[in-house]
């Protein structure tokens, strides 16, 4: 069944066949490749070679309590291994720092149990198996996430909207517009209308601009024939006019069709950005307790430290000073940005 925001070639790449396999096993269906309307069941091939994951539910179980997974001091009844060595690794204050990490044999056995899980995922024979291997670890989940729409998913569960689906098919029809925007292949395929994603009125659209064409033949049938009669394309060089008059329509009909696709993905571009504007007026309201540190959105774009916040503000502040009257910077700034 087609789903909604779903197109021609969209569904084409996923059952791993193209846009004119799909039109021949749906010919009785498909009369245009550029519509097609959600709902309608699809003859499909067989066989499917989408790579794709199921998110987890829910982490991997730790069989030991927390109290026990890391501890400061060994106790001196657990017999030493083995040592592990990690990078990164988030300590008590909340401060990202290399640790050592001293493991007893349950705790060696249980690292060489994960490392051969990940091995096992990432050295299967095809990339189909590989992805879905690494999706049951969730180690893909991180990819399925978008920043934008966590902040729009916290407002929907607040205001009971959808902005955060919204804006996830907004993405993916945006992906699919933006590659026929640039090569411009010659089966063009437009979404469904909907809109929460700026998609607004093109099925009408399309049935006018393909109603005004099918006119415009008609006129220009009906002008050769009062011309020249109804056997005017048995002369050569009046089927040669007409056909070169065809050409010439058919190409202002595509070249219409053209600039409605690259007026609709500017419309779900301008959607998107919507959004994002929205999620960036949600994050700017939430702080983030970390540790010692507390983090909220900055002017950078991204959520850094209060103090690291409180610095570039004092030091825009600094700048503007300078730039307005080249005068010196106040000295009880200079002490506020010497406390922090």
């Amino acid at each position: 069944m087609i789903k909604k925001g779903e197109t021609l070639s969209s569904l084409a790449k996923l059952y791993n066949t193209d846009v004119t396999t799909l039109q021949k096993l749906n010919a009785d269906q498909i009369k245009d490749i550029n519509l097609i309307y959600t709902g309608d069941e699809l003859i499909t091939p067989e066989e499917s070679t989408i790579a794709q994951w199921e998110p987890q539910d829910k982490e991997i179980e730790n069989t030991l309590p927390n109290t026990l997974i890391t501890q400061s001091e060994c106790s001196k009844n657990v017999t030493l291994t083995d040592v592990l060595y990690v990078p990164s690794f988030l300590g008590e204050q909340g401060k990202s720092e290399q640790k050592y990490l001293f493991l007893a044999q349950e705790a060696v056995d249980a690292v060489k149990a994960e490392h051969a899980l990940c091995v096992k995922a990432v050295t299967m024979p095809d990339n189909v198996s590989r992805v879905a291997e690494m999706g049951k670890l969730g180690i893909l989940d991180a990819f399925n996430s978008l920043s934008h729409e966590v902040f729009l998913r916290m407002n929907d569960s607040k205001e009971n909207t959808k902005d955060a689906d919204n804006y996830r098919e907004a993405l993916f029809i945006k992906a699919l517009l933006s590659r026929q925007v640039e090569i411009e292949p010659e089966n063009l395929t437009f979404p469904e209308d909907n809109r929460d994603i700026g998609v607004i009125g093109v099925k009408r659209k399309l049935e006018i601009k393909e109603q005004l064409h099918k006119t415009q033949e008609e006129r220009l049938e009906r002008r050769f024939c009062d011309l020249y009669g109804d056997n005017y394309r048995q002369i050569p060089k009046l089927a040669e006019e007409s056909k070169i008059a065809r050409t010439n329509l058919n190409k202002r009909y595509r070249r219409s069709l053209i600039y409605l696709l690259h007026s609709v993905f500017d419309d779900v571009k301008d959607k998107i950005a919507d959004y994002e504007d929205k999620a960036k007026k949600i994050a700017k309201s939430v702080k983030l307790p970390q540790g010692e540190l507390s983090y909220e959105f900055s002017e950078f774009g991204y959520y850094s430290s209060a103090k690291g916040s409180a610095v570039f503000q004092l030091l825009n502040t600094v700048r503007e000073y300078r730039q307005r009257a080249s005068i010196d910077v106040p000295a009880l700034m200079c002490q506020q940005i010497l406390r922090i």
